[in-house]
């Protein structure tokens, strides 16, 4: 695929990069006023290396295409990731659910079993987070 350029900008960073990476005739200024076209850069980089247009042209497509690549793997890689997450989050949610249903479950035997001391220990518990509470309003 041709770069253009919409590509030229969305991978700038890396391209400018890359180009003086392997040609390291080319400085960041230069770089930088032929970002406007693809053909300005490619302009450039002929004028400075001795390069011919179709090799650049050549080694830029092949530049984005890798590119593109990395992009759409990295997209994949994340979108598979977002998946695993949302499976184990709904696990969790499921053995929580059931950790509390299995503590309801065992409250309630604990009350019908002794009814008495589950009131108390209700009536005590409840007297406590009330003095508590108010202390802590009348403190402040």
């Amino acid at each position: 695929m041709a770069i253009n350029q919409q590509t030229l900008e969305r991978y700038w960073n890396e391209i400018r990069a890359k180009l003086q990476q392997r040609w390291s005739e080319l400085n960041k200024e230069d770089l930088q006023r032929a970002r406007a076209s693809v053909e300005q850069l490619v302009t450039l980089v002929q004028e400075k290396t001795g390069t011919s247009r179709e090799q650049v042209r050549r080694y830029l497509d092949e530049l984005t295409s890798n590119l593109r690549s990395a992009l759409s793997s990295s997209s994949q890689q994340a979108r598979e990731l977002g998946q695993s997450v949302q499976q184990r989050s709904q696990e969790s949610m499921r053995e929580a659910s059931e950790a509390v249903r299995a503590a309801y479950i065992q409250t309630g035997r604990t009350v019908r079993r002794h009814p008495v001391e589950s009131v108390a220990i209700g009536f005590a518990t409840g007297l406590l987070s009330g003095i508590v509470l108010s202390t802590l309003l009348r403190s402040r």
